[in-house]
């Protein structure tokens, strides 16, 4: 074997060994010093680089490849800090960036490709915040949605903003009916249970008569409630589903009732049902036993079905 202190070649270098290169020792062209290449430097097949990839300027790093999936890994505990931009490219579409355990992407602009990230993440959840944990690096808090910032669901109370559209079941499990939050003057209390009107001064009274026109029943038993503003006081009439409702007598279930005096509902004549049948407010269903519903006092009221 020839041995050369010092060479210099101004032409081209070829070697037509196929010898596989499995670590530093071994290829077609084994160097044990440094490589100095002014120029740029083109590997068909894989690269392995033990130690540290550096320069002056990465203004953009690309891994194409035209047959196989183009993947960039970042090993264990490792940091990979990018000042502008990493395109992943092949013809497959399949590009994906692998981050290990405990390694780090920090910065820049990803393009072009799927992150995969595996650093130990865990969460932890309250009524208002879900926190997203790393073992290694800083946590991340996600707030709830408001009505002004995106955020994740939680199980406190909401406020949405813009259309939302549900495909599935939606299911209420706190009320059993649907109030309209109707503005009422300050001096005006609220029973809840009576049926309310609206005199003709516009202003909203309990009932003061049997047959009497009214907006409807006030609830304490809603689940959903419609209408509602900030600025106003407002009485909650049920327009659908069933409401404890006080009732002047124990009726058979299907009794149509009426608006009576002091809020009170009472059955209705035939004659009503007849000729004035928009003044049937509800249909009597039954008594309730228990002196709590949803830890609402009953009041001795009874569920009436709203019409």
């Amino acid at each position: 074997m020839a041995q050369l202190k010092s060479t210099r070649i101004f032409g081209t270098i070829k070697s037509f060994a196929l010898t596989q290169s499995t670590s530093v020792d071994t290829g077609a062209l084994v160097v044990s010093g440094g490589v100095g290449i002014k120029k740029n430097l083109n590997v068909g097949g894989s690269a392995t680089i033990v130690g540290a990839v550096s320069g002056t300027s990465f203004n953009n790093l690309k891994i194409i490849s035209p047959e196989n999936s183009a993947t960039l890994k970042i090993l264990d505990s490792k940091t990979l800090t990018i000042n502008n931009t990493i395109t992943l490219s092949a013809t497959n579409d399949s590009k994906t960036l692998n981050i290990g355990n405990g390694g780090t992407l920090k910065s820049g602009a990803f393009t072009e490709a799927t992150a995969n990230v595996s650093i130990n993440l865990s969460a932890t959840h309250n009524a208002t915040t879900v926190v997203v944990n790393s073992s290694n690096g800083d946590n991340a808090t996600i707030n709830g949605a408001t009505a002004t910032t995106a955020g994740v669901v939680t199980t406190g109370a909401q406020t949405f903003a813009g259309e939302k559209t549900f495909t599935g079941i939606v299911t209420e499990s706190s009320g059993n009916d649907i109030v309209d939050l109707v503005d009422i003057e300050d001096d005006v209390e609220i029973e809840y249970g009576k049926a309310y009107f609206r005199d003709r001064d516009n202003k909203v009274k309990i009932t003061n008569s049997k047959n009497s026109q009214s907006l409807g029943i006030a609830s304490d038993t809603y689940g959903i409630k419609v209408g509602r503003k900030t600025d106003k006081k407002q009485l909650p009439i049920a327009i659908g589903g069933w409401v404890l409702a006080h009732v002047d007598n124990i009726y058979k279930a299907g009794t149509p009732l009426v608006a009576s005096k002091n809020g009170i509902l009472s059955k209705s004549s035939l004659f009503i049902k007849v000729f004035f049948p928009e003044r049937v407010i509800a249909i009597f269903d039954r008594v309730e036993k228990e002196e709590k519903w949803n830890n609402i006092t009953v009041n001795k009221r009874c569920w009436v079905k709203i019409k």
